[in-house]
C-alpha cells in the first residue's frame, strides 16, 4: 500500500536546501528496494563519512536511508508539519508576553521610585516646616506670647512631621505653653471670682458664666489637641491624661451651658476618643464605658425636637457609629471571655452585641462595615452555641 507520507518531510534537515526541497544528487536508499533503516550504513573514507548502500552499491556522503511506513517517521511528519508551528507560535506569544510583562514591571518600579522620591521630597519639606515652627513658637514663648507659642506648635505638629526629635521638642514647648495658659487661666478664674463675690445680680451672675464657659473650653481644646497628637504618635498614656484633662474642662462649660451642640460635640468625640483608646490596649471594659457615656449624650440630644435638623443629622450619624464600635468592643470582650473557657459570658456580650446592632440606622454607617460586623457576629453566635452544646452534651454523659 502506497505512504501517503511525503518523503521530504521525513529527511534530515541537512539534505534539504533553503526551501525545504531535497538537495540535488541525494541517493535515498528506499527507491533502490531496500527495507530496513540499517541497510545503509556509515562509513569513513579518506576521513570523509559516507553512507554504503550495499543493494545498490551506490556510495556517497548523499546517501540516506527511509523507511517510510515506521510509526516514528508519522510522528515526526506530524510534529514538524502540525505540532512545531504551532509550538512556536505559543512560545512567539509567551515571548512576547514575557517582554510586555517586564515593561510593566519596570514601568511599575519607575512609578515607584519617582512615588518614593515624592514622598521623601514631601517629607522633607514637612520636617523642614515643622522646625521652623519650633523655632518661631520658641521665639513667640521667649517674648512671653504664650498663646501664639502655643497655636504655632499646634500648627507644625499638624504637619506629620516624620522627625521624631523634632515632634519631641514641639511637644515639650506645647506643654510649657499649656502650662503658662493654664496659669493665666486660673488667674483670670480668680479675678472673675473677686470681681463677681457676693454680686446676685443675674446679668453679673450671666456675664460671670459666659466668662467662664469661654475660658473652660478653650481650655478643653487644647488639652483635646494635644491628647489628638499623642494618640496619633501612639502615646496612649499620655494621650488618656490629656483626653481626661480635657473632659474635665468640657464638663465644667457644659454643666453651665448644657444646650451648646458644639460642647456637646467636644464632649462626645472626647468619649469616643478615649474609647478608641482603650480599645487598642485591649481595655474592653472601659473602651465599651466610654462608648456608653458617648451614646447616652447623643441619645439625649436627639430627644429634643427643638434642635436644628442639620446637628440631629450630624448627631445621629456619631450616634450610629459608637452603637457599631461599641459592637467591635463587646466582641473583643466575648473573645476575652471565652479565652477564659467562660463561653456563657462570652454569649451573653454577644447577645447584648445583637441588641445594639438592631438600633443601628444603615443610612448613617458603611453599608460594607455594617454587613462585616453582622456576618462575623453570626459566625461567632453558632460557633460559641456548638461549642456550649458539645459541653453540655459531655456533662450529661459524664
Amino acid at each position: 500500500m502506497a505512504s501517503s507520507i511525503d518523503i521530504s518531510s521525513i529527511v534530515p534537515r541537512r539534505f534539504l536546501d533553503s526551501n525545504d526541497d531535497i538537495i540535488e544528487g541525494l541517493h535515498i536508499h528506499k527507491e533502490c528496494g531496500g527495507s530496513s533503516p540499517m541497510q545503509a550504513y556509515r562509513t569513513i573514507k579518506d576521513g570523509v563519512r559516507f553512507f554504503k548502500c550495499p543493494s545498490c552499491k551506490f556510495e556517497n556522503n548523499k546517501t540516506i536511508t527511509l523507511q517510510q511506513d515506521l510509526s516514528f517517521y508519522k510522528a515526526k511528519q506530524e510534529f514538524f508539519r502540525t505540532l512545531m508551528p504551532r509550538d512556536k507560535e505559543l512560545l512567539d506569544k509567551y515571548f512576547l508576553q514575557k517582554k510586555e510583562f517586564e515593561k510593566l514591571i519596570e514601568q511599575q518600579q519607575e512609578e515607584k521610585e519617582l512615588k518614593e522620591q515624592k514622598m521623601a521630597k514631601k517629607e522633607a519639606k514637612m520636617n523642614k516646616q515643622a522646625e521652623e515652627g519650633y523655632n518661631f513658637a520658641n521665639r513667640a514663648f521667649i517674648r512671653g506670647n504664650y498663646d501664639e507659642a502655643f497655636e504655632i506648635c499646634t500648627i507644625a505638629l499638624r504637619l506629620s512631621c516624620k522627625n521624631a526629635e523634632t515632634n519631641k521638642k514641639l511637644l515639650q514647648l506645647l506643654y510649657k505653653a499649656l502650662t503658662e495658659r493654664t496659669n493665666k487661666h486660673q488667674k483670670d478664674m480668680d479675678g472673675l471670682k473677686e470681681m463677681h463675690a457676693g454680686n446676685l445680680n443675674p446679668k453679673a451672675i450671666s456675664l460671670f458664666n459666659r466668662l467662664v464657659i469661654r475660658l473652660e473650653t478653650n481650655m478643653g481644646l487644647d488639652y483635646k489637641n494635644i491628647a489628638s497628637f499623642c494618640s496619633k504618635l501612639r502615646n496612649n498614656p499620655q494621650a488618656v491624661v490629656n483626653f481626661e484633662m480635657s473632659l474635665y474642662h468640657f464638663n465644667i462649660a457644659f454643666d453651665l451651658k448644657n444646650n451648646d451642640y458644639s460642647l456637646l460635640k467636644n464632649l462626645v468625640e472626647t468619649f469616643q476618643s478615649l474609647a478608641e483608646i482603650y480599645l487598642r490596649i485591649d481595655s474592653h471594659s472601659r473602651a465599651i464605658e466610654y462608648y456608653q457615656k458617648a451614646i447616652m449624650l447623643d441619645e439625649e440630644f436627639l430627644k429634643n425636637d427643638l434642635n436644628a435638623l442639620e446637628e440631629k443629622d450630624d448627631t445621629k450619624k456619631r450616634l450610629n457609629n459608637s452603637y457599631l464600635d461599641m459592637c467591635d468592643a463587646y466582641m473583643k470582650l466575648s473573645d476575652a471571655f471565652i479565652l477564659k473557657d467562660d463561653y456563657f459570658q462570652g454569649l451573653q456580650l454577644l447577645k447584648k452585641c445583637r441588641e445594639i446592632i438592631e438600633k443601628i440606622d444603615e443610612k448613617f454607617v458603611f453599608e460594607e462595615l455594617l454587613g462585616t460586623t453582622k456576618m462575623l457576629l453570626d459566625l461567632k453566635f453558632s460557633l460559641l452555641e456548638e461549642v456550649i452544646k458539645e459541653e453540655d452534651t459531655s456533662s450529661e454523659e459524664k
